[in-house]
């Protein structure tokens, strides 16, 4: 009886500890993060770098959450805007349907990489996640041949 008394006690916590895992790390702190998530990078490393960033509490529980909604490979690449007031399933829901950030940058003819990185970091898209973004993989089949350290500035 004493047994399934802790038995309980300890499923009722666990309960409890998920669900405010879960929750918004800081509901005031609304300013947009830049997220980047990289080709290849897999749920651990990217609960890692979210905690890492403080926008969320617990990387187990994101793992977790990952795990059993069956999301934990369909995390797709690419550069998000995430906060610190969103929840979890908010932030996996954004990588498995692929919400990634989207702006307007105009790149006038001629550019090259260096301008475009500027351009872009004008228009509010970090430096080091263009730099990231350049190195995922092509997805124009005219580029398909071309490595990604390859330079594309005259197919941009």
């Amino acid at each position: 009886m004493v047994l399934a008394a802790i038995f309980a006690a300890a499923c009722i916590g666990c309960n409890v500890w998920y669900h405010f895992a879960l929750a918004p790390l800081d509901v005031s702190e609304t300013a947009k993060l830049t997220f980047v998530v990289s080709a290849g990078e897999n749920a651990h490393e990217v609960a890692m770098q979210l905690k890492a960033k403080n926008i969320i509490s617990s990387p187990f529980a994101f793992e977790v959450y990952a795990t059993l909604h069956g999301d934990r490979a369909k995390l797709q690449a690419g550069v998000y805007e995430l906060s610190p007031s969103m929840e979890v399933r908010t932030i996996v829901q954004k990588f498995v349907n692929g919400d990634v950030s989207r702006g307007r940058l105009t790149i006038p003819e001629g550019s090259t990489i260096a301008q475009i990185r500027e351009l872009a970091g004008k228009v509010g898209i970090n430096g080091a996640a263009f730099d990231q973004v350049l190195l995922l993989p092509h997805a124009n089949n005219f580029l398909a041949g071309n490595p990604n350290t390859v330079d594309d500035a005259g197919y941009l």
